[in-house]
């Protein structure tokens, strides 16, 4: 038996729950490996039930043996309305009104408990197979990088960019993409989440690639942003204080250390260049099996670091009819600190 399903049976137990439902794809991943669309996991104390529709039969059977299989006929929930369960968890931030009805419905005299904080807790911690992917998925984004570079060109546009990038990090290993590739060049770079364009990239812009992949169903998450043309003064004034503050972000990171205090390094330096009010969203959020989770590193969180967890670190600058830096790294924390999994160069490039 797993960790993870180790985790969720004490919490079972401790809360006198009949068992709990996972309904979402990230949590029926991260709990059996499954990555089908139609999903309903039971776990009780002495049961792991996997219940899906007879397009996923075989698929379920080999990618989760570890749970007893079920295919449905109609509804999944309908499956366990002879079970007599009293009481169970369910993932209410991922659960929809018409299958909370659903649920409802099928098991009438039962209550439902949210239990959505503590799979998220159990998430946080990464276990040592889980990282090795990690670091599988940010060593292919970083071999991406390494491709464009030889790749882009004065003319090209942000949609060519991209598709380049997503294409090679396809080509080696990557099963997909772990969001929408963002490649936003001059005044486009301003804002945090640009798509794509037509754009053709003009000598004397600043470029921003985010970007990352999934291995073996876990994330990655870098950004670089580069130069067609030498900078401008301006322009390397924004760089430098954007990496500025990221080595001292960087180098707040360790176990027992605030999510917050990190996040306040970041913009205690930018301040001192003036460009802290354009730093407009958190410094970093947490990567796993989705390429945002906890913990959040943020003006906001509660969070405090532990060995195992993985953030990202990614101050930005965005001046409106301007240009947008943003420099992002992927890091473990541990005892010592943190292993940056992201090993492409932030010095200053210049493309020609």
């Amino acid at each position: 038996m797993t960790d993870k399903l180790i985790r969720i049976i004490d919490y079972i137990k401790d809360n006198n729950l009949d068992g709990v439902l996972i309904t979402s794809m990230p949590n029926a991943f991260y709990m059996a490996g499954f990555t089908g669309d139609n999903v309903l996991l039971f776990i009780s104390s002495d049961k792991q039930l996997l219940i899906t529709d007879s397009r996923y039969t075989l698929q379920a059977a080999e990618q989760s043996p570890e749970y007893q299989l079920i295919t449905a006929k109609g509804s999944l929930i309908g499956e366990l309305k002879d079970m007599n369960l009293k009481k169970l968890g369910f993932e209410g931030d991922a659960v929809s009104c018409n299958q909370l009805v659903d649920f409802r419905r099928s098991l009438e005299s039962c209550e439902f408990c949210d239990i959505s904080e503590v799979l998220r807790e159990i998430r946080l911690v990464k276990a040592e197979e889980e990282l090795d992917k990690i670091r599988k998925a940010a060593h292919i984004a970083d071999r991406a990088f390494s491709h464009i570079l030889s790749f882009a060109k004065i003319g090209m546009t942000e949609k060519e960019i991209a598709l380049e990038i997503e294409f090679f990090m396809r080509k080696n290993g990557a099963e997909g993409v772990s969001f929408d590739t963002i490649v936003a060049a001059a005044e486009h770079g301003a804002m945090p989440h640009a798509e794509p364009g037509d754009r053709a990239i003009k000598n004397g812009d600043c470029v921003v690639m985010d970007f990352g992949c999934k291995y073996q169903g876990y994330c990655s998450d870098m950004t670089r942003t580069i130069f067609f043309g030498e900078p401008d003064e301006k322009q390397l004034v924004v760089y430098n204080a954007v990496l500025e503050a990221q080595k001292i972000a960087l180098s707040n990171i360790r176990v027992g250390v605030s999510a917050k205090s990190v996040d306040q390094s970041a913009r205690d330096s930018l301040k001192k260049t003036d460009m802290d009010k354009y730093f407009t969203h958190s410094l970093g959020h947490g990567v796993g099996v989705e390429v945002h989770e906890g913990p959040r590193l943020s003006p906001y969180s509660n969070a405090v670091l532990k060995s195992g967890m993985v953030v990202t670190v990614e101050p930005g600058v965005y001046i409106d009819g301007f240009v947008g830096v943003r420099i992002e790294d992927l890091v473990i924390v541990n005892e010592n600190g943190c292993e940056n999994v992201t090993k492409s160069s932030k010095d200053i490039i210049i493309m020609q």
